[in-house]
């Protein structure tokens, strides 16, 4: 990174306040969760997550890099700021995949509107469509008709989707031990995820809690949702 003035490297960036320019900001002025220091590690541990990789592989990189304390983010910071966005990513991914879904069906009744109208009436007759509720010769709903029902009145619509599932935890051959698993639902005509779930074994915070003798404290729902073996899980 260099200035864009004179052309030096920059040997170090510092945060700077929104009302002024230049002006290294303070954490202690704003609260823990509004300075832009923060601001800034919240991007790196989403970065990090989006990566596919964790705390410790985020402090060899900050190691590198020659950036200061580096050291306690793994064990202090990382897991703190991703606890704060958890909730936030989830509720996200929950409304994307909702959308998707719209999607995918608009898409699916555009697909049979043009569909129907290059086919014969034999074959029509053999073709099982997406109908109108009120239409009686079995023409198919089309995707302005469905976008115009109510939310809580709109007819099921039949979507095509490939199925597929994996483990976080890589199997060798031999041992297929992983607590944690997932499974996605992709549609077939825009390849968008309509669908998903995610399945664990094991929660870490009962795990400690029950180790220690004491009550588990969640700060967010139980990440064990499964009873059985890996296998099962897929």
């Amino acid at each position: 990174v260099c200035c864009k003035d004179c052309g030096s490297e920059l040997t170090q960036i510092q945060p700077t306040r929104a009302d002024s320019y230049g002006e290294p900001y303070k954490g202690k002025e704003r609260g823990r969760n509004n300075g832009a220091w923060f601001e800034l590690n919240r991007k790196l541990v989403l970065s990090a997550l989006t990566s596919g990789i964790g705390g410790r592989e985020v402090t060899r990189i900050m190691h590198l890099m020659g950036l200061p304390c580096a050291k306690w983010f793994d064990s202090w910071s990382f897991g703190r700021i991703e606890k704060d966005i958890r909730p936030t990513i989830r509720q996200y991914g929950k409304e994307v995949i909702a959308r998707n879904s719209d999607d995918e069906a608009k898409a699916t009744l555009e697909k049979d509107t043009e569909t129907w109208e290059n086919m014969s009436d034999t074959e029509r007759k053999e073709r099982k469509w997406t109908k109108h509720p009120d239409r009686e010769n079995g023409a198919p709903l089309t995707a302005e008709e469905w976008e115009e029902m109510p939310p809580s009145e709109r007819v099921r619509v039949r979507i095509a989707c490939s199925y597929d599932t994996g483990w976080q935890k890589k199997g060798s051959g031999n041992q297929y031990n992983s607590h944690s698993g997932h499974g996605m639902l992709i549609g077939c005509v825009l390849r968008k995820v309509c669908g998903g779930d995610v399945l664990g074994r094991l929660c870490r915070c009962c795990h400690m809690a029950n180790k220690m003798g004491r009550e588990p404290d969640h700060l967010d729902a139980c990440a064990k949702n499964y009873s059985g073996s890996s296998k099962g899980m897929e």
